[in-house]
């Protein structure tokens, strides 16, 4: 592929804005991020990765148009990494772009005389303007360059005294999903099923394969003259109680004292 030649626009300087804890973070973020873009030389390469994927011919493209399309494809670059930071969709990012002069100062379209945002179309595409196998590419070049710096001057231009050391890992397990299921109702049933099956099989494998048993060998309880009159039979009930009832002739008042 034939070399090209990209100057960029220049910029007004940052606006001083002497904000929250939060906002001072955020702007010494996108200051050090632009220096290891401007110096790390990931710009160009991602123009010339952005190149190889359409399969972009600079033979039969003007100057203007090779202008255009570095421009358009380093605008790409930090527009993906400041939304990502941002973790912002596209439209939301594009609002918050068109009012914000830190956004605008990172994606170098702050002009002197005007700013022109794009819209969230124009966002969108930025986010496919290369393929996977680009963006493993660019991420391996950045990985290589802070992980071993050959001389002094690119350390310097990092700001970096000594190279990052990538040995150990560190990640925070308390952000990942754990492992659990909605309790749905049938989910619910499914789990109780499941458990009391386990609590069978487990049953089975101590060796109790038979049922308790049944009342012949439950001790019996001590008679009592008060529930041995309960269990008499219905019929039996019958007769005394008609036997109690007093006769149609009689008064009542002399048969309940008879039965007393």
């Amino acid at each position: 592929m034939s070399s090209f030649t990209y100057q960029p626009s220049l910029r007004p300087d940052l606006p001083h804005v002497f904000g929250p804890k939060e906002y001072r973070e955020e702007r010494a973020l996108f200051i050090r991020i632009d220096e290891i873009l401007s110096n790390s030389g990931l710009e160009g390469e991602f123009i010339t990765l952005a190149m190889e994927y359409p399969g972009l011919d600079l033979t039969k493209q003007s100057t203007k148009e090779i202008e255009n399309f570095c421009r358009n494809s380093i605008l790409a670059l930090r527009t993906n990494i400041a939304r990502h930071f941002k973790r912002m969709g596209h439209r939301e990012f594009c609002i918050r772009l068109a009012d914000s002069p830190l956004l605008q100062w990172f994606l170098q379209i702050n002009r002197v005389d005007k700013v022109k945002a794009f819209a969230k179309s124009t966002s969108d595409r930025f986010s496919r303007w290369i393929d996977e196998d680009g963006l493993r590419k660019i991420n391996n070049m950045l990985t290589a360059l802070l992980a071993d710096l050959g001389s002094e001057t690119d350390r310097a231009s990092f700001d970096l005294k000594n190279p990052v050391s990538f040995d150990d890992i560190y990640f925070d397990s308390t952000c990942l999903k754990a492992p659990i299921h909605f309790p749905v109702d049938w989910v619910l049933l499914r789990d109780v099923t499941r458990t009391l099956m386990k609590a069978t099989v487990l049953i089975r494998r101590a060796g109790l394969r038979h049922r308790m048993p049944q009342t012949a060998s439950i001790p019996q309880r001590h008679k009592h003259p008060v529930y041995e009159n309960d269990r008499q039979k219905p019929n039996q009930r019958r007769q005394q109680t008609s036997q109690s009832r007093p006769s149609g002739n009689e008064n009542p008042f002399q048969a309940h004292s008879k039965t007393r």
